[in-house]
């Protein structure tokens, strides 16, 4: 009996190893429209070993004047150090208004348009690119020309270059209604699930409990290979007259702390809020007395309850967004390392 355990205990360690569950790979986002040397970033993207960033290279939107859709921001590169030993993949980010009114042959323009400024970075840029990725949050009304749009782009992509799209939460939860974009993969993006547009709303970059009836259910698998993009960032929303005035991303603690221009009236739940005493600049925005802040922002801990609902499946890759001095900061290696390996254990 001793010798048949002592045979077999070997063979089931070596079995249950041999299917052990890889960790995802680390991946992070650059969205600044700047690219430069940063010793830093460097150092931090080294030490989770990531391998993959993801890098805005253009933002498209409707001119205020004509109407038309154009690149309001390319990226300026600088330096291409970060990029040393990494793939990247490039991104545009697209207003959902361009799609509202757009004709067919202006769809066909657009997708050229888009291809030739994702060149026009990429011959900057070392080694090329093997994906590029559209950020657009689609609705049911421009879902059509949007997808139309996508099919034009792949057609006019080089080779073998995959074309992935950004997924909201609810396009997630309801592919039937919200449509399955024709591309090759998608990057879930799990945040964003609460409303900005009210001062008096709760956490809008995640809330667990409006988060919770998208990842809860039965589901089918979704329709695309799926990535999952987390959180590190934070934001204040600016309110003038009840109504949401500018998001100003980012923000040092101590900014708001002057009390003889801010007046901090709440703090709960990651959510801070003030009203503006006197006039005063924020960031370069213009504000006026009675104006209200809100801010936002994603702690260690929030970030361990979203990496706890959405280990509803393997993911292949684990994106960050997004890479920034303040995300270094608060995020060490270690955590978002040992966040990663917890997906191995997913279902």
């Amino acid at each position: 009996m001793n010798y048949k355990i002592i045979v077999i205990l070997p063979i089931a360690i070596v079995f249950f190893s041999c299917h052990k569950k890889q960790s995802p790979t680390p991946a992070f986002y650059h969205w600044r429209t700047t690219l430069t040397h940063n010793e830093t970033e460097k150092n931090y993207l080294d030490s989770i070993q990531c391998q993959v960033l993801y890098i805005k290279v253009a933002d498209i939107g409707l001119d205020p004047l004509t109407q038309a859709p154009v690149p309001y921001s390319l990226l300026d590169i600088q330096d291409t150090t970060l990029l040393g030993g990494r793939r990247w993949i490039p991104c545009v980010f697209i207003t959902n208004e361009v799609f509202s009114a757009i004709s067919a042959e202006k769809t066909v323009w657009l997708a050229r348009k888009t291809c030739k400024a994702i060149d026009a970075v990429a011959q900057k840029l070392p080694g090329t690119y093997t994906e590029v990725q559209i950020d657009c949050d689609w609705s049911a009304s421009t879902r059509e020309a949007f997808f139309a749009y996508l099919k034009q782009l792949k057609q006019l992509l080089p080779a073998q270059t995959a074309l992935s799209a950004t997924i909201r939460l609810h396009q997630y939860k309801f592919p039937e209604k919200t449509g399955v974009p024709p591309v090759d993969g998608g990057m879930l993006m799990a945040y964003n699930t609460g409303d900005v547009e009210h001062f008096a709303a709760g956490h809008s970059i995640y809330r667990t409990q409006d988060a919770e009836k998208y990842w809860i259910g039965t589901r089918k698998p979704y329709p695309l290979p799926l990535d999952l993009a987390l959180p590190l960032f934070s934001w204040t929303l600016l309110y003038r007259d009840s109504l949401l005035h500018k998001i100003v991303p980012g923000l040092e603690a101590d900014v708001l702390a002057d009390t003889t221009r801010y007046v901090c009236t709440s703090k709960e739940d990651n959510v801070g809020r003030y009203v503006v005493r006197e006039e005063t600049f924020l960031e370069g925005h213009y504000l006026r007395p009675g104006d209200l802040l809100r801010t936002e922002t994603v702690t260690p801990d929030l970030l361990w309850q979203i990496a706890d609902q959405a280990r509803v499946q393997p993911w292949r890759h684990v994106a960050f967004f997004q890479l920034d001095a303040a995300a270094i900061r608060q995020f060490s290696h270690t955590q978002i390392k040992r966040l990663c390996e917890t997906f191995a254990q997913a279902p």
